[in-house]
C-alpha cells in the first residue's frame, strides 16, 4: 500500500493527465458514430475469409495489421463498438508510455497527449491509425538500446511498417540504416550468421511495397500516398491538391509531422541525421 501511494506521489502529472484523458475520450467514443471507413473494415474481417481479406487489403491500400487485430473479434459476432474500444485502448497505451517514459518537459507532453490526433483522430476514429502512436514511442525508446536489444528493434520496425503504408518508407529506411550498422559489426567480429535475420527482413519489406504498389491502379488513395511517397516536395504538393479538392485532412498532417516529429527529436544525437532521413523517405 505505501508502495502505491509513493507511486502516486510522485507521479501527479501523469496520472492527472491520464485521467483527464480517459475522461474524454471515453466520452467521445460513446457518442462517435461508426464513419464509413471505418464500418467497411469491419464488414471486410466479418464477412470474408482470410485470403480474401489479404486480397481485398490490397485494393484499400494498407498492410495488415489491423485487419488482423480486429477479425476473430468480428467474427465472434461481438459488437462493433469493441473496435472502438480496441482502438481507445492502443492509443490509451501509448498515452501511458508516453507520460511515463518520453524525456520531455510537462508542457509539452501535455500538449501532445491533448492534441487532436491523440484525443480523436486516432483513438475515436477506429481505423489502422490507432496502431501508430504506441509502435513509434516504442521505436524511439528502443533506438538508444537498439544493439543491445536488436531483435526487439527489428520486432518494431516490422510490426511499425505493418501499420500505414505511409510508415512504409520511413521504416524502409529506418531498417536500412540499422542493417547496414549490424553489418559492419559482424564483419568486424567475423560473425555473419547475424545478418540472415535483416536479408529475411529485407526481402519482406520489399514484397510488402510491390505488394502494396501493385493496386496503385485500382485505388486513388493508393495511388496518391505512392506518388506523395517519393520525396517532400511532391507531398505538399499533394496535401495541396487534397486541399483545393475539398479533401484536406489534418490526419494526415499529425500521422506524418506531429508523430514522426516525436520519434525523431526522441533520438536525442541524431535529430538531424533523422530529419533528412524522413524528408527523403517521405
Amino acid at each position: 500500500m505505501e508502495k502505491i501511494i509513493n507511486f502516486i506521489k510522485n507521479n501527479k502529472f501523469n496520472i492527472s493527465v491520464i485521467v483527464l484523458y480517459l475522461i474524454i475520450t471515453v466520452f467521445t467514443m460513446f457518442h462517435h458514430e461508426i464513419w464509413r471507413d471505418e464500418a467497411q473494415v469491419w464488414c471486410i474481417v466479418r464477412d470474408l475469409n482470410f485470403i480474401d481479406i489479404i486480397k481485398t487489403a490490397r485494393v484499400e491500400g494498407h498492410p495488415f495489421l489491423w485487419y488482423i487485430i480486429i477479425m476473430p473479434i468480428a467474427k465472434a459476432g461481438i459488437p462493433v463498438i469493441s473496435m472502438q474500444i480496441v482502438s481507445l485502448f492502443l492509443v490509451f497505451a501509448a498515452v501511458v508510455f508516453f507520460l511515463f517514459k518520453s524525456p520531455f518537459s510537462y508542457l509539452f507532453k501535455f500538449l501532445v497527449v491533448m492534441s487532436s490526433g491523440m484525443l480523436y483522430y486516432m483513438p475515436i476514429i477506429a481505423r489502422n491509425y490507432a496502431l501508430i502512436p504506441l509502435l513509434i514511442f516504442l521505436l524511439a525508446y528502443l533506438y538508444n538500446k537498439r544493439k543491445e536489444h536488436p531483435y526487439y528493434y527489428l520486432l518494431t520496425i516490422f510490426l511499425l511498417s505493418q501499420t500505414h503504408i505511409l510508415m512504409f518508407g520511413f521504416c524502409s529506411i529506418i531498417f536500412l540504416i540499422f542493417s547496414i550498422e549490424q553489418f559492419i559489426d559482424s564483419v568486424k567480429n567475423k560473425n555473419y550468421k547475424k545478418i540472415l535475420p535483416y536479408i529475411i527482413f529485407g526481402l519482406y519489406l520489399l514484397l510488402l511495397g510491390l505488394y502494396i504498389s501493385s493496386a496503385a491502379t485500382e485505388n486513388l488513395v493508393v495511388k496518391h500516398s505512392i506518388e506523395s511517397s517519393n520525396n517532400i516536395f511532391i507531398f505538399i504538393n499533394y496535401l495541396c491538391y487534397n486541399a483545393i479538392h475539398g479533401q484536406f485532412s489534418l490526419l494526415n498532417i499529425f500521422v506524418i509531422f506531429t508523430v514522426t516529429g516525436i520519434i525523431i527529436f526522441s533520438f536525442n544525437k541524431s535529430n538531424k541525421k533523422l530529419l533528412l532521413i524522413w524528408c527523403f523517405s517521405s
